[in-house]
């Protein structure tokens, strides 16, 4: 007790990421790291250089003093995962992306190797489909895997109903839900959602959201230089489909548009 208050702990822990539901603590005590809990009491030894929480897959992510990765389970403690790989990423639809050197492969939850650790770089997408890429070339796949597209592509992430994809890391499209193309990669920067945004100032083009909008649709300006309420060229109202020319003056008529002033 102190000055007539409980104390939950009375050591010398440097205290993290606390997990409430499970009435856990991630701490540091001496420069390394453990888990306890809200007694005190050692759940997860001080002998790592690093411990992650996991929330949905219900693991630890820990590295040794050798920054080798490995997981222990949430529930028991118990060590699903030897420490050995260089990375492992957060857990999507029940696997992660996991690095030895340069190369990648994905695990299970219980550890088991799904994808070798083969490929130059992978990505695991929410809407369960996957891409991988390997000897320059990137391969994108549904969730049944189905082959949807291969391309020279540096990155692949979801928008909406929609894929973004990058190539020479700098070179942004747009291809729909079956792989093809809505937009060639040509532009600076792409994004879509359910509320107003900017480009950034090095882009050549502006986007913006529509309120009403579902995730995926946007508007596209390639025009340059400084832009306020008028009438912009060049712009494109994107589905899953197919981007056609809009009528933009109609669409900021109609009050569907959040006005505001911004730099392309």
């Amino acid at each position: 007790m102190h000055e007539g208050k409980a104390v939950l702990f009375d050591i010398p822990y440097f205290f993290g990421t606390i997990i409430h539901d499970r009435e856990l603590v991630i701490a540091k005590r001496d420069e390394a790291r453990g888990v306890i809990d809200f007694r005190g009491e050692v759940k997860i030894p001080f002998c790592y250089s690093g411990i992650t929480y996991d929330e949905g897959a219900e693991l630890f992510v820990v590295s040794d003093a050798e920054y080798k990765e490995g997981l222990i389970d949430a529930d028991d403690f118990s060590q699903r995962v030897m420490c050995g790989y260089d990375d492992i990423g957060s857990f999507v639809n029940g696997q992660a992306v996991v690095a030895m050197g340069e190369k990648y492969g994905t695990i299970d939850s219980a550890g088991n190797p799904v994808m070798p650790i083969v490929y130059d770089k992978i990505g695991l997408l929410e809407n369960g489909s996957y891409w991988y890429k390997k000897d320059g070339m990137s391969y994108l796949y549904s969730g049944d895997g189905t082959l949807l597209t291969v391309g020279t592509y540096d990155d692949i992430s979801l928008m909406g109903d929609c894929y973004r994809v990058c190539k020479n890391y700098l070179d942004i499209g747009i291809l729909n839900a079956a792989g093809e193309d809505i937009l060639v990669p040509q532009y600076h920067e792409a994004s879509g959602g359910n509320y107003y945004g900017y480009s950034g100032s090095r882009s050549e083009f502006a986007v913006l959201y529509r309120r009403d909008y579902k995730d995926g649709d946007m508007i596209v300006s390639t025009q340059e230089g400084n832009s306020g309420s008028g009438e912009l060229p060049g712009i494109f109202l994107l589905n899953e489909i197919t981007p056609r020319v809009s009528a933009f003056w109609e669409l900021v008529q109609s009050g569907s548009f959040m006005w505001a002033i911004w730099r392309i």
